[in-house]
């Protein structure tokens, strides 16, 4: 799964330098893993890219009371690399026609749509411009960029869009047919009919802060999201990166929109990079919406040294939702990855339908968590041969179904989880799924056993504590398997039920375990089941009925 990142990564350069004569990045083979010396190039040239994308001529300023004038004349008479400064509010729609033009309002200048069938501002085509200092609003769209544009925004307020039937729009900021959108500074999308930022067909967006850009170095980044009607941030084939180079956070907030904090669908690529922290909260649907073949990546770059943050919090579906063939990816390179999903309706992290997650660290000590409890549905569910592998530490607790759900052939691999007080199971493997369980604990889960494997699946645990559940501390059903071999075997104590209740043909082989203490038998075992124990294995008490078969250390009494 690891091998995810690198289709993320080459995915991301390829939309972030679209649209432009800027210097593409080479491809890689299918299932390659990158460098961090390929990684660091590739962070290189987007900022080389952005650069290029962010310098205007600096010509002749134009000024435009609206009180008295028009944005249009100013435009007619501007050539590129000017200014137009503009104060008071001005009721039209505004199409910039040249490149390297800047519209500036000072902090406090509006343009109003009003009555306009059409977006406030449009840039068709060109290049280096930059809006700063104004609030848009109130059109069929705020800011529309199409056919190859590039532009900056500085400071600027995208509110109030509208929709109308049969015609693109309500968003308050769209980014369409390969263009290029880079924000900076305090970026506020709000109250928009649709998407409050939507980007397709093979645009990009970046959101940078403290960046160098033609000598200048640009602010501090923040992009709030908050009240549209649809998704708050909505990437369908396109890219979205996000970083700071140095000082304060980039931030990104997608909260209270109607259906999806953050989404990418069709193809899309969704790169946090460090020094960034997302918040996409109180949302409609889920907090962040990976879907369609599209991936997202979390990443803690050593060389940046700045954490990664993400939270996503009381939101109406999953608080993360990977589906159709996507994937996740959260890569600790020696600096934090923190990402806590709680109180949301769904699940805390949903991967389904043949996508992957792949949470890990190459260091040996990772210094990540990741926390994922007081969810309405599972902590963490995998379902429909989908797959998890998480390297990095994790709270799962106080789910009100399954800590952790592996069903319909999917497959989990866990170390270092904390799973513990969820309403149902601790940790469910079902219909031939499997679930690779190491140096965890699995503890005082309240609806039943703390792991549960049936109907042809299986687990792998070792050194892992399961302690303290309501029913069995292991349940094996209907042709299952467990097994631990030649490593440290789990210790299966003071659980409510046996320790290892193991039914229908199932199979149990465990090295070096502890099952003692438990309320009833330690070890059960019956209908044509079998088990193993070998190495310094401690048991407790055990039953049998007389279809079992057992070797090694402990066999059924006579």
């Amino acid at each position: 799964m690891r091998t995810r990142l690198m289709t993320t990564l080459v995915m991301a350069v390829s939309l972030l330098v679209s649209g432009q004569a800027f210097a593409q990045l080479p491809t890689f083979q299918s299932g390659q893993v990158l460098t961090a010396d390929q990684l660091n190039a590739i962070v290189r040239q987007v900022n080389r890219n952005a650069n290029a994308a962010g310098g205007n001529g600096g010509g002749a300023t134009h000024t435009v009371d609206c009180s008295s004038g028009t944005i249009a004349d100013a435009m007619s008479q501007a050539q590129p690399g000017d200014t137009i400064m503009i104060t008071g509010t001005c009721n039209e729609a505004v199409v910039v026609d040249k490149d390297g033009i800047t519209l500036d309002g000072g902090g406090s200048a509006v343009i109003d749509g009003s009555g306009i069938d059409a977006a406030v501002i449009s840039v068709n085509g060109h290049q280096n411009v930059t809006i700063k200092g104004l609030t848009v609003q109130n059109g069929l769209s705020g800011i529309r960029l199409v056919e190859s544009a590039a532009a900056w925004l500085v400071d600027v307020t995208a509110q109030g869009s509208r929709s109308k039937s049969g015609y693109e729009s309500g968003s308050g900021i769209a980014v369409a047919t390969s263009s290029f959108l880079g924000l900076t500074g305090t970026i506020v999308v709000k109250d928009n009919a649709q998407s409050g930022l939507w980007a397709g067909q093979s645009s990009s967006v970046v959101v940078f802060g403290n960046f160098v850009i033609q000598g200048n170095k640009l602010p501090t980044a923040s992009l709030q999201v908050t009240g549209n009607g649809s998704v708050g941030i909505d990437v369908v084939g396109a890219g979205l990166f996000a970083h700071s180079a140095s000082g304060d956070y980039t931030t990104i907030h997608a909260t209270n929109n109607t259906y999806a904090g953050v989404r990418g669908s069709e193809g899309a690529t969704i790169l946090l990079w460090s020094g960034t922290n997302i918040e996409a909260t109180g949302n409609g649907g889920a907090g962040l919406e990976v879907g369609n073949s599209s991936s997202a990546a979390f990443y803690g770059w050593g060389a940046v040294s700045r954490r990664v943050t993400g939270v996503f919090n009381s939101n109406g579906w999953s608080g993360i939702a990977v589906w159709g063939n996507s994937s996740l990816n959260v890569w600790d390179d020696g600096v934090a990855v923190n990402i806590t999903s709680t109180n949301n309706s769904g699940s805390g992290l949903g991967i389904s339908d043949g996508s992957a997650a792949s949470l890990n660290s190459p260091a040996s000590e990772p210094s990540s968590k990741l926390v994922f409890s007081n969810n309405g549905w599972d902590g963490i569910s995998v379902d429909n041969t989908a797959t998890l592998y998480s390297k990095l530490p994790s709270e799962i607790k106080n789910n009100a179904y399954e800590g952790v759900d592996a069903w319909g052939s999917s497959n989990v691999g866990l170390e270092a989880a904390t799973v513990t007080d969820n309403t149902g199971y601790g940790i469910e493997a079902n219909t031939n799924s499997s679930i690779w369980l190491t140096t965890s604990r699995v503890a005082n889960n309240n609806g039943g056993d703390g792991i549960q494997v049936g109907n042809n699946s299986t687990v792998h645990i070792y050194d892992t504590d399961v302690t303290g559940n309501a029913g069995n501390g292991i349940g094996v059903y209907n042709h299952s398997f467990v097994q631990s071999y030649r490593g440290v075997g789990p210790s299966i104590t003071g659980n409510g039920g046996h320790g290892l209740n193991i039914w229908n043909g199932s199979s149990v082989q465990l090295d070096n375990a502890t099952v003692t203490g438990n309320s009833k038998a330690d070890v059960t075992a019956s209908f044509g089941s079998r088990f193993i124990f070998e190495g310094n294995s401690t048991l407790g008490t055990i039953y049998c009925d007389d279809s079992v078969l057992s070797a090694g250390d402990a066999v059924c009494p006579e």
